[in-house]
Parts: C-alpha cells; structure tokens; sequence
C-alpha cells in the first residue's frame, strides 16, 4: 500500500495492523486445515478397524457354517486352511455376551495386525434341521482398561459387529 509523506512522496509497505491482520487468517487457515488433516485420520483408522472386524467376522462365521458340524466347529484350525493369513485365532474367556435364545459354542481371541477382537460365538436350533449361527465380534474403541474386583486388566469391549445366518444341519 502507498502512504504519502510529508513532502508530496510516497512510502510503500504494510502498515502493522494489515500484517497482523493478514498473520491470523494465515494461522486460522493452517489450523482449519490441520485439523481436517487429524479428523480424516482418525475416521480412517475407525474405518480401518471396523473394515477388519466385519471380515474376521465373516470369516468365522462363513468357514463355522461350512463345517460338517456346528457342535464341533474349532476356529483355531482355521490357520491351517489359510496358512498365510495374518489372523492368529486362540481359545479366549472374554468376549461379549451371547444373544437371547442363543447357545454359547464358545469364545475366542482374533489378533490381526497387533489389534485383538473378541468373538463369541452362539447358535440357536430353530427346527430339527435348521439353525441360526451368530458370530459377534467385539473390540476396545479407545484402549480403556477396567479394573476387575481381583486386580486383573480387562479390555473394555464397546465396539461390536455381529452377523447371523442359518444353517441346514
């Protein structure tokens, strides 16, 4: 900007307050942005999360209602069906609770990529030879612990994805 001086001519530059002025919309548009940046990288990591859950789910209960039973259906062999995988399966006693008219088979802990979910897995016999299989798959969303009454850590499982089909026995 040109400001006049006192014999006629003209100075030129920014008077402070143009600079200031100019510096907070640089410093609001710079956190505007990074704060979009942190927000699109925490919905992707939920995303992410959610994503794996869902196909661990799958994946238990499509390969439970391929086995020739469901009483004796052990997702811990399932490694040697897909030797490759990143999925290490293990017998687990946490996990959510089965739902209403459904059978417990049994509960188990699936590791993927150093995040551990839950699965329950239940079944409910809705005919002689027709039963519903459900496989709920849990999670820690914010990696809270609870303290139990004996001293022992437990995740705080509040993050769920439970799916159902049916099976002709």
């Amino acid at each position: 900007m040109m400001r006049r001086t006192k014999k006629g001519s003209y100075r030129e530059g920014f008077s402070l307050p143009e600079v200031m002025i100019a510096s907070i919309i640089v410093v609001v548009a710079v956190l505007g942005t990074m704060s979009l940046r942190y927000t699109t990288a925490v919905s992707a990591r939920k995303a992410d999360l959610n994503l794996t859950a869902v196909r661990a789910c799958q994946l238990l209960l499509e390969s439970w209602r391929g086995s020739p039973s469901h009483l004796t259906f052990d997702p811990e062999t399932l490694d040697q069906l897909f030797p490759n995988s990143p999925l290490v399966i293990e017998y687990s006693e946490i996990g959510a609770e089965e739902p209403d008219d459904f059978t417990l088979h049994d509960m188990y802990s699936v590791q993927v990529d150093d995040i551990t979910y839950y699965a329950t897995l239940s079944y409910n016999n809705l005919q002689d030879d027709l039963i519903a299989l459900n496989v709920i798959i849990s999670w820690e969303g914010h990696g809270q612990i609870e303290e139990e009454e004996e001293g022992s850590n437990n995740p705080v499982l509040n993050r769920f994805v439970a799916l159902t089909t049916i099976k002709n026995d």
